[in-house]
C-alpha cells in the first residue's frame, strides 16, 4: 500500500487531517458492510472491506496529529499519569516509561506511577504488556518457579482484561455506533477447506482463549486470529463473555511459504457489535478467578 492508492481507495485529498480520514472510512465502511448488500447485486463500493481497512492504517498512522503530541508531551511534564482508573480491579500495577536520552535514543525503563489505571494511548502497547507481565510474576513468586510456569500464561490474560476498555482499545475500528470492523486470518491448523472470498463464517466455540469458527455446513475450519497482541486480548474475551453480536466472512487469501511449502492464509472480515457498558461486574468476576487461581497454587 502506497499514500496515493489509499489516498484514492478513501477518495479523500491530500491535505485531508485524521478527523476527515476517520469520519470517510466510517461513511464507506456503513456501505461495505454485510447488512447495506443483504438483497445481492452489484457491491455498493468499488473496493473491498480489506482493501478499505488497508488503506486506513496507512493514512491513519502517518496523518500528523497534533493533540496527541501536546497531551504526550503535558503528561511528561507534569510526572504524573492521567488515566482512569478500575476501582474494582485486583490490585495495582506499574505504568512504565521508555527513559530517552539528550540523543532522544531510548535508556532504559523507569516506572511513572503506580495504580489500577486503565491503558490509554499514551501507554506504549509493550510497555502496558510488560506491566501485566511483571504484576503476574510477582503474584506468583511466592509460590515458585513451577508455579510461575504453569500459571504465569493464564494469570496475565486475566489481569489484562482489568486494565483496559474494550471501546477505547478497538476505537479505531469502529465505524458506527456499538459496530466495529477488525480485518483478521483464519488459522487453519493443518485442516483442508474450500473455502473461497465471500463465504460466510460463524462462531463454533471458545476453547482455550482462541475463537474457534465453522462454515455453512457446520464444520469447523479453525480459529480467528489477529495481526495485533492487544485486538486479540480484547476481542477474545468479549466472546468468552458472550457480549458481542458477530458476522464473519472470507475476504480472499494471501499466499506465501515457509520454506518448506506453499502457505495459505485466508483473510477475513470481522464484525462486531457490542455495547461499551459497565465493567464492574465483568471485573468483579475476574477478581474471583484471579483470586481461586491463587489460592489454588497455594495448595500445591
Amino acid at each position: 500500500m502506497d499514500r496515493l492508492s489509499a489516498l484514492r481507495i478513501l477518495g479523500i485529498e491530500e491535505t485531508s487531517d485524521k478527523r476527515i480520514i476517520k469520519k470517510k472510512y466510517r461513511a464507506i465502511m456503513h456501505v461495505v458492510h454485510p447488512d447495506a448488500n443483504a438483497l445481492g447485486g452489484e457491491p455498493a463500493y468499488e473496493y473491498s472491506a480489506h482493501e478499505i481497512n488497508a488503506a486506513y492504517e496507512f493514512l491513519i498512522n502517518s496523518a500528523p496529529d497534533k493533540a496527541a503530541g501536546a497531551a504526550a508531551k503535558s503528561n511528561t511534564e507534569k510526572k504524573r499519569w492521567n488515566a482512569p482508573e478500575n476501582e474494582y480491579a485486583f490490585t495495582e500495577r506499574a505504568i512504565y516509561s521508555y527513559a530517552e536520552g539528550a540523543d532522544g535514543m531510548k535508556h532504559g525503563i523507569f516506572c511513572v506511577a503506580r495504580g489500577k489505571y486503565i491503558r490509554i494511548p499514551d501507554e506504549d502497547q509493550k510497555m502496558f504488556l510488560l506491566s501485566i507481565y511483571d504484576l503476574s510474576r510477582s503474584l506468583l513468586n511466592p509460590y515458585g518457579d513451577n508455579a510461575i510456569r504453569k500459571y504465569q500464561a493464564e494469570l496475565a490474560y486475566l489481569l489484562l482484561q482489568q486494565y483496559t476498555d474494550p471501546g477505547r482499545e478497538l476505537e479505531r475500528y469502529q465505524i458506527d455506533e456499538n459496530l466495529y470492523y477488525i480485518p483478521s486470518m483464519l488459522e487453519t491448523e493443518g485442516k483442508r477447506n474450500r473455502l473461497k472470498e465471500g463465504d460466510v463464517l460463524y462462531p463454533a466455540a471458545v476453547r482455550s482463549h482462541r475463537l474457534y469458527v465453522k462454515d455453512a455446513a457446520g464444520r469447523e475450519v479453525g480459529y480467528i486470529s489477529f495481526s495485533d497482541d492487544m485486538i486479540y486480548q480484547t476481542v477474545v474475551p468479549l466472546f468468552e463473555q458472550r457480549s458481542v453480536q458477530v458476522k464473519i466472512r472470507v475476504s480472499g487469501s494471501t499466499y506465501g511459504n515457509n520454506n518448506v511449502r506453499k502457505i495459505v492464509v485466508k483473510n477475513l472480515d470481522l464484525w462486531i457489535r457490542f455495547e461499551v457498558r459497565d465493567r464492574s461486574e465483568v471485573t468483579l468476576t475476574l477478581s474471583s478467578r484471579i483470586r481461586k487461581l491463587l489460592e489454588e497454587c497455594a495448595c500445591k
